[in-house]
């Protein structure tokens, strides 16, 4: 049961952060406001055509392998996100967990190393996020 609902709120964060691509223009005198397309965003998280190249006839489009690049860092960024938040939860079990040892040297021990360990993915998380930012930066 806990791997149907694992991968059930794996698909809903996916569709999630997939739907709010920019609807795309029919008419052949519509123009497309750039800015209003990157500035989607849902969680933090920006929108797939965020860091592609936008003209106002096309919209958001692929020109160069550097574009695919930018949607490979655009994945990673937004795994990262979704790390981060999760070890945020994390340790809020491990306080959960600590919480409800009253007092067993054991149950304490046991929420004190998974508190331990959302901290150490946090930390590595925060800093894969501003590896990703600076090679981002460089294309």
């Amino acid at each position: 049961m806990k791997k149907i609902l694992a991968i059930f709120a794996a698909f809903s964060v996916l569709v999630g952060v997939l739907s709010f691509s920019p609807v795309p223009v029919h008419a052949a005198d519509a123009k497309v406001d750039c800015a209003a397309v990157k500035a989607k965003s849902l969680f933090a998280l920006n929108s797939w055509n965020a860091y592609l190249p936008c003209d106002s006839v096309k919209g958001s489009y692929i020109g160069s392998i550097q574009d695919v690049a930018k949607l490979i860092f655009w994945l990673i960024d937004c795994g990262l996100k979704i790390a981060g938040f999760l070890a945020f939860v994390y340790i809020a079990w491990g306080g959960v967990k600590m919480v409800k040892a009253q007092g067993d040297p054991s149950e304490i021990q046991a929420a004190r190393k998974t508190i331990t360990e959302a901290i150490i993915g946090l930390v590595i998380c925060i800093s894969a996020t501003a590896i990703v930012n600076w090679v981002t930066s460089l294309f």
